[in-house]
C-alpha cells in the first residue's frame, strides 16, 4: 500500500502546471506503448531462444527498485521476478501473448499503462491459459520510460489452473 502511494505521489508530481500539447501527449502514450509491446515481444523471444540474458532485460525496461504486486496479492522486489524467470525460461514452452484494451495515460515525467495480458505456455507439460489485468506505473528516466510499479490480479478460471497444476503435481509424487 505504501508503495501504491508513492506512486501515485511521483504521477501526480509529474503533472506540474506545464503545458503539453496534444502532440506531444499523444508521442508519450506511443512511447509507452511501444515499452509495453516491447517488453512481452522480448519475453516471448527469451521463452523461444536460449540464448537471451533475462535479467539484462529486465533491467531495459524495469527500474532497479520496481516491486511487483503479483496475482496472489504478495508483493515482490523485481530481483524475485527475476529469478522466477531464469527458473521458468528452460521449463517453459510454447509461450504466446496477446495484449488486449491497452490504455496509457500520461502525467509530464510520470504515466500509467492498463491492459489486459493474456499469456498461453506450457510449463512443465501442463498447459495454462492465463488472464492477467495489468497496471504498470512509469517514470520517464534519462530520456527512457521505465516500469517503476506492477499490479497484476487474475480471474477465477486462471486461478483454478494454478490450482489443478498443483494437485496434479503432489499426486505425481505419491
Amino acid at each position: 500500500m505504501k508503495r501504491a502511494m508513492m506512486c501515485c505521489a511521483i504521477l501526480l508530481a509529474g503533472c506540474g502546471d506545464q503545458e503539453i500539447s496534444p502532440e506531444e501527449v499523444a508521442h508519450q502514450q506511443l512511447e509507452i506503448k511501444t515499452v509495453v509491446y516491447g517488453l512481452y515481444s522480448s519475453l516471448q523471444h527469451a521463452y523461444t531462444t536460449e540464448s537471451m540474458d533475462t535479467d539484462s532485460l529486465i533491467d531495459q525496461y524495469y527500474t532497479p527498485d520496481t516491486y511487483y504486486v503479483t496475482p496472489w496479492g504478495s508483493t515482490e522486489p523485481i530481483d524475485s521476478t527475476k529469478a522466477r524467470i531464469r527458473n521458468a525460461r528452460t521449463r517453459l514452452k510454447d509461450y504466446q501473448y496477446s495484449i488486449e484494451n491497452l490504455q496509457v495515460r500520461t502525467f509530464g515525467n510520470g504515466a500509467y499503462a492498463f491492459f489486459i495480458l493474456r499469456q498461453s505456455y506450457s510449463i512443465d507439460g501442463y498447459m495454462l491459459d492465463e488472464y492477467l489485468p495489468t497496471t504498470f506505473i512509469l517514470e520517464k528516466r534519462d530520456g527512457d520510460w521505465r516500469v517503476i510499479h506492477v499490479q497484476r490480479s487474475t480471474d477465477y478460471q486462471t486461478i483454478q489452473q494454478y490450482v489443478e497444476i498443483q494437485r496434479r503435481r503432489e499426486s505425481e509424487r505419491q
